[in-house]
């Protein structure tokens, strides 16, 4: 069973002329399973990575009851990765898409909480809110005319059914401070995040992104994904 893993990530191409160019072009990352202990960090890390993810911008308590419920389900397993003992990333890989769709759902924010996000985040809460009306008018339009493009969505939607029901592996979050990204950390993390897939006896993974987050779909192909289908959302896949 894979508890960590650790890995160097430099540049080959550029030559190090002393020890001190070695150790700076060099990126010493440690993998290992989250634990309890690092909910705190989690909470404060997926505020500032997910900051168009309404979800995360609530209060900090509220943020860490949803890390006890990602760390406490069977579900998924959520990882971290440090560089010099720090926490400079995480990803979870879900397991079982159907209850983690479920557990990552909660908690519901309450009235304090969606107030407290109009506070902090007051135009990306009337983004998602006027896109959740959004879609509610279309839902009601498809159903009085059909198009084509209602189609391939539902067949996208059969298609994420099928996989439900077989249980298929998924990249969920991943996540890098600032700080840290464009290094190749992302990367190093989705290759993992494979590698635990197939010591869990899978042989394929999924992966489903926005198409307006051109950085999460360079990153997934480069993971050596492909695109199967998809308008809005794209679901990649990856025989293992």
């Amino acid at each position: 069973m894979v508890k960590s893993q650790c890995f160097n990530i430099g540049s080959k191409n550029k030559p190090c002329r002393n020890k001190q160019q070695i150790d700076e072009g060099r990126l010493h990352l440690s993998m290992r399973r989250a634990e309890r202990r690092d909910i705190d960090e989690l909470a404060v890390m997926s505020r500032s990575c997910y900051s168009y993810l309404l979800r995360w911008q609530g209060p900090l308590f509220h943020n860490i009851k949803r890390w006890r419920l990602l760390l406490d389900t069977e579900c998924c397993e959520v990882w971290v990765c440090s560089s010099h003992g720090q926490i400079i990333g995480y990803f979870t890989l879900i397991l079982d898409r159907q209850q983690y769709d479920e557990v990552d759902g909660k908690p519901h924010p309450g009235l304090l909480v969606r107030l407290y996000m109009l506070g902090v985040s007051p135009k990306l809460f009337v983004t998602i809110a006027l896109r959740k009306l959004k879609r509610r008018i279309h839902r009601s339009l498809r159903q009085l005319f059909r198009s084509s493009s209602d189609d391939d969505k539902m067949a996208g939607s059969e298609t994420l059914k099928r996989l439900e029901d077989r249980q298929v592996p998924w990249v969920g979050y991943v996540a890098v401070t600032p700080a840290m990204q464009g290094k190749g950390v992302a990367t190093e993390m989705v290759k993992l995040c494979a590698q635990r897939a197939v010591e869990l006896g899978h042989k394929e993974i999924w992966a489903n992104v926005e198409r307006k987050n051109i950085g999460a779909c360079g990153l997934i192909r480069k993971a050596g994904f492909v695109v199967t289908e998809g308008i809005n959302h794209l679901m990649f896949a990856k025989q293992l």
